[in-house]
């Protein structure tokens, strides 16, 4: 970790030259490997498993004294760390939010909040089916019921922000516009009876991914022919060879704009950033987590296995991804803008940085790395 360091300034001819380095070295790599599959990855024997589950299950029945002495120690260290590294997260109460959506919740029975969604909008779903949307200053926009009634249980909103994609409990899937017109239902994207767990949209205005509580995940592509809108749905893997329950897609447009904000609107920075867009574009990563293991794939042109990851902590916390777009500096002192995925999981964290996308015959290859690992 000493050799990697986060700079925001000064970047104008460094990130530049560091463009052309980053493209002679993609032209130079010649790699043939037999690409995985989905189904493979997750048939590889996993020996621990067994012993994972029965871990879990001793560890939730110990006793208070244990439990009171891990309270302990914990706001010890916690502290610890806020001394020794500053303070990394912080907490927002969105107070307007909170307090139409309690006046929502007294007047018309709309229930409790059950999904959360924020961009420059912030989108709420509840219990009862209903999802309130309120601009950047917590003034609410629009409330939107949806046609089943049943809990919301994923929201999505574009980079643009102008349409919102709503899934419950029932697995139904909508889209809306912003101004609370339906656009799209979707009724047969999935097994019956299954709820949406994760719904989310990718940079691509005409592709959205979701996983189902069958641990399934799928891929939607929105279409419009004659002014008829349509949504086809892919299956990327059956849940029955290893259930989903987290997926992240890699959103390059937000990340890009704040780094513009930072950085200021310099030639060579935004002709970095114009080109690692243009690389991404063609193949819109996705980031998926099973209990078991984290995968990174690409969804265009065809389904790709980049890079597998085991997870070996207890499994009765959820993995947690999340993606960022960070400046990263070089053993040989070069700066240049770079994805990085975040896998946490119970007191493990672990760093994945994408090294380059494609080599001269633009044929993608397995070049993410973990550059940092670390278990409190």
């Amino acid at each position: 970790m000493e050799n990697l360091s986060i700079n925001l300034d000064d970047l104008d001819d460094e990130l530049l030259e560091a463009e052309n380095n980053f493209e002679l070295f993609i032209s130079s790599q010649q790699i043939n490997l037999e690409e995985p599959t989905i189904e493979s990855i997750l048939n590889e024997d996993y020996d621990s498993e067994n012993d994972e589950i029965l871990k879990s299950l001793t560890n939730s029945s110990l006793g208070k004294l244990e439990s009171d002495q891990k309270a302990r120690t914990h706001s010890l260290n916690s502290q610890h760390l806020i001394d020794k590294n500053g303070t990394i997260c912080k907490q927002t109460f969105l107070k307007q939010v909170s307090s139409q959506l309690k006046t929502a919740i007294d007047r018309s029975d709309a229930g409790l909040p059950t999904a959360m969604e924020i961009s420059s909008l912030i989108a709420i779903g509840t219990s009862r089916g209903l999802v309130l949307l309120f601009d950047s200053a917590q003034i609410l926009k629009l409330y939107i019921t949806s046609e089943s009634k049943d809990a919301i249980s994923a929201l999505s909103l574009n980079n643009q922000c102008d349409r919102l994609l709503v899934g419950d409990s029932s697995g139904l899937i909508l889209m809306y516009d912003t101004n609370g017109k339906l656009l799209r239902k979707i009724v047969d994207a999935h097994p019956a009876g299954n709820a949406i767990l994760n719904l989310k949209f990718t940079d691509d205005s005409k592709l959205a991914v979701f996983s189902d509580s069958g641990g399934s995940v799928f891929m939607l592509e929105f279409k419009r022919v004659l002014g008829v809108r349509s949504a086809d749905s892919q299956c990327l893997f059956s849940g029955s060879r290893g259930e989903v329950c987290h997926i992240e897609p890699l959103r390059f447009e937000k990340f890009s704009e704040s780094l513009l904000e930072k950085l200021g609107s310099k030639n060579s920075v935004k002709k970095n950033l114009d080109h690692l867009q243009a690389l991404l574009s063609k193949y819109s990563f996705l980031a998926m987590a099973s209990f078991t293991k984290m995968f990174i794939v690409a969804l265009k042109p065809k389904l790709t296995v980049l890079f597998t990851f085991p997870l070996n902590t207890p499994l009765k916390h959820l993995p947690i991804l999340e993606w960022q777009l960070v400046i990263l500096q070089s053993d040989e002192s070069k700066r240049y803008i770079s994805p990085m995925l975040t896998c946490a999981r119970d007191s493990s964290i672990h760093f994945f940085q994408l090294n380059y996308f494609f080599d001269s015959n633009e044929d993608l290859t397995k070049q993410f790395r973990i550059i940092y690992s670390k278990t409190y």
